[in-house]
């Protein structure tokens, strides 16, 4: 960790351990006091849902729920107003993807795994103060582990030159020019050749984001198995009027 993301690391974690000691924290989902994520919220992190991948293992992706209601607003309070308590049950609840079929039955084939997170702008980790799929990332390793798949974090994408949100893109035409040639391999970070992959992210909308982070892998020869989310956004209804 360099100078920078470290004094902002230090400074996020000061004002956080100052609203703890001030205020009482509530559920990140619907606000019920003393809970992280209370059960009623932690439900929302238990309803799959599957999206198209067609160029990985599995053909699916998956995310742990729909970008709505509890479980959106949780989400937005862990990724951007730095609620890192939201990790451990985001993580429980991503490595629960791991279970499900057809990525249980791919697992029982390979002996490493190479967990690759879908990478955040310099200037998004300079303000959130660090890099908030890494402790999700760093569990499913644990998890894999633990099965007897050696697997392990490798930090291999970084975006370049993207000026926009992708919440500020509203088509799945423009998400996929904003991201379109701005993601590539780290020079620094060897992930070995061949080496199979699962790739993870916060939100999936049209996922052009994720299907780009699995185009840069699978060209350096990488195969992936398939891309896990803690939510996907339903589709939005069709304009009747």
């Amino acid at each position: 960790m360099n100078r920078m993301s470290g004094a902002a690391a230090a400074v996020t974690d000061a004002v956080h351990a100052a609203r703890d000691v001030l205020f009482s924290r509530g559920c990140a989902g619907c606000g019920a006091p003393d809970e992280v994520l209370c059960a009623t919220c932690m439900r929302g992190l238990a309803q799959p849902v599957r999206f198209d991948l067609p160029a990985t293992v599995c053909g699916v992706g998956m995310a742990c729920g729909s970008y709505r209601g509890p479980l959106r607003r949780a989400v937005l309070a862990w990724k951007d107003h730095g609620d890192a308590e939201c990790d451990g049950p985001f993580s429980d609840a991503m490595a629960a993807l791991l279970h499900s079929e057809p990525l249980y039955g791919a697992l029982a084939h390979v002996k490493a795994v190479g967990i690759v997170s879908a990478p955040s702008s310099w200037l998004s980790i300079c303000t959130r103060g660090r890099s908030q799929l890494d402790p999700i990332a760093d569990a499913l390793a644990v998890q894999l582990r633990a099965w007897g798949v050696d697997a392990r974090v490798h930090r291999a994408l970084q975006v370049r030159r993207v000026r926009t949100k992708s919440v500020q893109t509203s088509s799945a035409q423009g998400r996929r020019e904003r991201v379109a040639g701005h993601i590539r391999c780290r020079n620094s970070v060897r992930l070995p050749a061949g080496m199979p992959v699962i790739v993870i992210d916060d939100i999936v909308t049209s996922g052009a984001t994720m299907r780009e982070c699995i185009d840069v892998l699978r060209a350096r020869g990488n195969t992936v198995l398939t891309g896990l989310a803690l939510a996907h956004t339903p589709p939005r209804a069709p304009d009747r009027s």
